[in-house]
């Protein structure tokens, strides 16, 4: 399951779902070469700017791992 709702999250994984959310769809664009990291980096920038409510810590991860890779 594809939800960045938390309330859903708990509820799906207390039913042995597995869920995933933004980061890890990012995760898979780059892993699947669907897009240029630097270009995710920026998405992943753009969304924080927006108030996204994302983990900081592993969103910094990623925006240090991504942008400098071309």
């Amino acid at each position: 399951m594809l939800t960045g709702d938390k309330d859903l999250r708990t509820a799906a994984q207390d039913e042995g779902i597995v869920v995933h959310g933004t980061l890890w769809v990012l995760d898979q664009l780059v892993e699947q070469h669907a897009a240029p990291p630097h270009e995710i980096a920026a998405a992943l920038k753009r969304m924080l700017q927006k108030g996204s409510r994302l983990p900081r810590l592993e969103c910094e991860k990623r925006l240090r791992r991504w942008a400098t890779r071309r």
